[in-house]
């Protein structure tokens, strides 16, 4: 059967390569009469001449080449359907539960997180498939809070159950971030950690124990321009408790895709698009207050390389200055969840007990230097606090909602 391939424009080799990976991969069944079929493809995809075109600006249908053989394919071979999760799909959407390596002993974790990352590092970088869903348990002793404690408050506390909310599972979340972040076909040289936050209302996570956490990609939104918003939840719970739980939620924004790719997602809202773009062009709104709380936070140099032991995120931007420098960085920076343990710290230290907590990324916050800390309180909305530089650069901005009756924090 001839295929005219005339719908190709001269130079686009994408496309013609597209095209050529579509009469690969397709399966076209002829007839007696003659006629063609076209294999089974996902519901909300094909319409009753089969694909339609996406509607991304440059994208065209190959209608002369298909109009042949009775159908209409989209350019790509693998079309991307909505990846929005909605109520319903949470429901339906059942958690694998994995078993992953603990922190200690280091090697048998490091073998499986450098295993994924260097994998995930030459992945082709496109999206692939639907939401994914992961559980996985964490076993969480007392000499694991004392190393905590001990790297972000100087000592180990005699009393583990008042300490500050650090994120003791993270090297078990970020396994599975790992493995969801495969699931949809993202590749780590793409993305970039925006929000961060935790929700610990009426949860009493404080004690050793084992710790499942269940942790699923919310949604992904469009913001064009080749990006998009990705969004993952985990829920945190101690084994046969009955309560809801510790909750994270983290952002995420991924660059370097087509346009064709982003078409069949929800864009984002107005208010979300203009909060997150533009980050580095935010200037500090809390910084020449008179009146504010302020604390110095040091960086060390070997910070972001202590805190990836401590927490089992090593990506070697936080490590190495090399791997920084690859990136366009002049120097390491500390991981997102690493500020977030410092600014609990520090506020825990201001006597200030939170029950939910969020933050802004807006720069990367490089080592060996002292940020400062700047907390106003207002009793009329959620408190605030800014971290900015020496220079008075923001680095990150969010807001945290007190305890009730002035409680002590639970530890997650």
């Amino acid at each position: 059967m001839q295929i005219n391939r005339s719908w190709a424009r001269t130079g686009e080799t994408g496309w013609s390569a597209a095209w050529s990976r579509v009469q690969k991969e397709s399966v076209i069944n002829l007839d007696k009469e003659g006629s063609t079929s076209a294999p089974a493809w996902p519901a909300g995809w094909q319409s009753s001449k089969g694909f339609s075109h996406c509607g991304a600006p440059g994208c065209r249908s190959p209608a002369d080449g298909a109009s042949q053989m009775g159908m209409l394919f989209h350019p790509y071979p693998y079309p991307w359907p909505s990846l929005m999760l909605s109520t319903a799909d949470e429901r339906e959407a059942t958690a694998t539960v994995v078993a992953v390596p603990a922190l200690r002993p280091y090697w048998p974790y490091a073998w499986a997180y450098w295993a994924s990352t260097l994998a995930n590092l030459m992945r082709r970088h496109r999206l692939k498939k639907p939401a994914s869903r992961y559980k996985a348990a964490f076993m969480l002793d007392e000499e694991t809070i004392a190393l905590w404690r001990r790297f972000f408050d100087g000592k180990a506390p005699e009393a583990p159950s008042q300490g500050c909310p650090y994120l003791y599972m993270q090297s078990t979340g970020t396994l599975l971030y790992t493995r969801i972040f495969r699931d949809v076909g993202l590749n780590f040289k793409h993305l970039l950690h925006v929000q961060h936050e935790t929700d610990l209302t009426g949860t009493s996570l404080d004690k050793a124990g084992t710790y499942w956490l269940d942790c699923r990609l919310d949604q992904i939104e469009s913001m064009g321009h080749g990006k998009a918003l990705i969004s993952v939840k985990t829920r945190i719970t101690r084994e046969h408790d009955a309560r809801g739980g510790c909750r994270v939620f983290d952002q995420f924004i991924v660059k370097g895709f087509e346009e064709c790719q982003l078409a069949a997602l929800r864009d984002t809202d107005a208010s979300t698009r203009r909060d997150l773009s533009g980050l580095q062009r935010r200037p500090s709104q809390l910084r020449h207050l008179s009146f504010a709380e302020r604390a110095m936070i040091p960086v060390p140099g070997d910070m972001g390389k202590r805190y990836g032991r401590l927490s089992g995120d090593a990506n070697p931007v936080h490590t190495t200055r090399w791997a920084a420098r690859l990136f366009g960085y002049r120097q390491p920076f500390i991981q997102g969840h690493c500020l977030r343990n410092l600014v609990l710290s520090r506020l825990l230290d201001m006597r200030i007990n939170v029950e939910a907590f969020s933050m802004l990324f807006v720069r990367p916050v490089l080592v060996d230097q002292t940020v400062e800390l700047i907390v106003v309180h207002d009793r009329h909305a959620h408190d605030r606090y800014e971290v900015c530089d020496r220079e008075g650069q923001l680095l990150a901005c969010g807001g945290y909602r007190l305890q009730r009756n002035n409680a002590k924090i639970s530890a997650i």
